[in-house]
């Protein structure tokens, strides 16, 4: 919707530190028609709107009154339930900011972040389609021509190459949650380090490391098929059949073992859509290298006994400052150096 594209236009724009060619594309955006520049400035009376009522002191005193009794609640709470409150104090002021929007017949962020979709329907099957990119720490969400939705994790680059025979998204590297649109004649295809995910309609997640893949399922089923080597039987580059996944399965797939498939909760492997990283009894080591994704500052470990600690539990994303005021308090770690680039970790 164009009113969508509007609200991604102006998000962008409202940062700190808008890029040049960022803005360039802007521009050629609102001069397609009389029609785009009017729904934009449609859009930022309304985001001025909400600017203006988040300072309401009606609002302000019912994000005050539920500070106040979750204080009260949390008395004698564990330190990790009195943190994880906290957590939730701060969401208050993002449910009252949607339903600003909600009220003044504003438009849809999907989880929180949106971006241009920069081409659409106007474009033909076999037309090979734009790349995208998000920066480290950045989500934006894309309708697809065929009405498959695609959400892009923090450092994350894929290619869109629609045919008339297929619908193909390449995943250069980073983790990309795919809601794909039903289209039995035109399957929905996913090549990621080898691997090929073939879908007709469903929902998975696929996260692709530096030699590694991941292949999350939430709802219905794919196939993962695996491209052969030069010298197989197969021509090179030909895919041969591999295992079907069903929701809650996932396949690991690297160049060190055999593909494997293994149960998974998937709806925390996909929680960063939410704007949040859920650790289930994962040692400190693997949840820093997690957090450390989302920020150009990065956490280091002092001691590497300390990796070896386990923690359980929801953080938000955006930095590692509020991961770290956690753990700290919970266990006995410090901040013992710090600076633009990196914050160390150490004993107390």
């Amino acid at each position: 919707m164009l009113v969508e594209e509007a609200a991604a236009w102006c998000e962008r724009l409202t940062r700190e530190q808008v890029p040049e060619r960022i803005r360039a594309d802007f521009e050629r955006w609102r001069n397609l028609s009389p029609q785009h520049d009017a729904v934009y400035r449609s859009v930022v009376g309304k985001w001025s709107a909400l600017r203006a009522a988040s300072d309401d002191p009606g609002i302000l005193a019912l994000r005050h009154e539920a500070a106040l009794r979750l204080t009260r609640e949390q008395a004698g709470w564990p330190r990790t339930a009195k943190w994880a409150a906290a957590v939730a104090v701060l969401a208050v002021g993002a449910v009252f900011a949607l339903a600003v929007l909600h009220a003044t017949g504003g438009y849809r962020l999907e989880g929180l972040q949106a971006t241009v979709h920069g081409w659409g329907e106007r474009l033909g099957w076999d037309n090979p389609g734009p790349s995208y990119t998000t920066a480290v720490g950045e989500r934006s969400f894309l309708t697809l021509p065929d009405g498959s939705k695609i959400t892009l994790n923090t450092a994350s680059t894929v290619d869109v190459r629609f045919t008339a025979e297929e619908r193909k998204v390449i995943l250069r590297h980073g983790q990309v949650l795919f809601e794909v649109a039903k289209s039995p004649a035109r399957p929905f295809v996913v090549e990621a380090r080898g691997r090929r995910v073939v879908a007709v309609g469903t929902v998975f997640d696929v996260r692709a490391d530096a030699g590694s893949l991941q292949v999350t399922m939430l709802e219905g089923t794919v196939r993962v098929d695996r491209f052969e080597r030069a010298g197989a039987t197969q021509s090179p580059g030909a895919p041969s059949a591999g295992p079907l996944l069903t929701a809650g399965e996932q396949l690991i797939a690297d160049s060190q073992v055999a593909d494997r498939v293994r149960p998974a909760n998937a709806e925390a492997v996909a929680s960063w859509r939410n704007g949040q990283l859920v650790f289930d009894d994962a040692s400190l080591r693997d949840a820093v290298a997690e957090v450390n994704r989302y920020s150009e500052q990065k956490i280091e470990l002092a001691d590497d006994a300390l990796a070896r600690l386990r923690l359980s539990g929801s953080f938000a994303i955006g930095g590692p400052a509020l991961f770290i005021e956690a753990i700290t308090g919970y266990f006995p770690l410090r901040i013992v150096r710090t600076d633009d680039r990196v914050i160390v970790i150490g004993a107390r």
